[in-house]
């Protein structure tokens, strides 16, 4: 989703890990994707919202190592040391204006959010669990 967040901003996507947490081979994280804007969130365009589930063993020791660095989007980083991928939506999500997550976002009144939940395959392997939300089209 990096590339085509990056055509269609024509702006460099910036990653905020809001939270992440790693067991044994299993890391998660909460993050949000920026657009056009200052590293800081405050300022920033924000773009999308994704929780991933990952499973580190999977991925070759480079991925990995620049995964746990937390400086930029997974998409990026897959594509960067040319990983094999494939995407699986799994489901297909809208959130209405209502939303509670909507509230995370500064959105403008009434605005809907729309997402994707899903599985990337790593050079054959299941190796990341998704739910990405598009906060801003």
């Amino acid at each position: 989703m990096t590339l085509v967040l990056e055509e269609h901003w024509r702006s460099p996507i910036d990653l905020h890990v809001m939270d992440y947490r790693q067991e044994g081979n299993a890391y998660t994280r909460k993050i949000f994707l920026t657009a056009a804007g200052p590293h800081s969130l405050e300022n920033a365009n924000e773009v999308e919202l994704g929780v991933v589930r990952i499973r580190l063993d999977l991925l070759q020791p480079a991925v990995r190592d620049e995964i746990l660095r937390r400086k930029s989007p997974l998409g990026a980083i897959l594509v960067k040391h040319n990983v094999m991928r494939r995407i699986e939506p799994r489901w297909f999500v809208r959130l209405p204006a209502r939303s509670e997550l909507i509230g995370w976002f500064d959105q403008p009144a009434g605005s809907e959010a729309f997402g994707r939940v899903g599985v990337i395959h790593c050079d054959g392997e299941p190796a990341i669990d998704l739910l990405e939300i598009v906060t801003r089209w």
